[in-house]
């Protein structure tokens, strides 16, 4: 009769409690020293840290954004938006097409 298969140990037969005993305990001694852990590589961690700071500028980019939107708004509301400089900058950003 075959014994239960524990952690990648070979089948031992049921009636071989000795043998089977000693192979628990090895199992166990083995378990109990080895320690689990997690090591990274300093390549690893500075990845980890450049996409942190990309994800905090970007909150950062959008927080500015949504300030710039609000003031343009405000300008708007109030009449003191400088349209002329709008217009200026658009039909400089058109010319690049148009002269193609």
């Amino acid at each position: 009769m075959v014994g239960i298969e524990s952690m990648g140990i070979t089948p031992v037969r049921a009636n071989n409690t000795e043998q089977a005993s000693s192979r628990t305990q090895r199992v166990a001694n083995a378990t109990a020293s080895a320690s689990d852990g997690v090591l990274f590589s300093s390549e690893a961690e500075q990845a980890s840290e450049v996409i942190h700071l990309t994800e905090m500028a970007s909150e950062r980019h959008e927080e500015l954004r949504q300030e710039r939107i609000a003031e343009a708004q405000q300008r708007i509301e109030e009449g003191t938006y400088k349209v002329q400089a709008v217009v200026q900058f658009v039909a400089a950003r058109l010319t690049k097409y148009v002269a193609e």
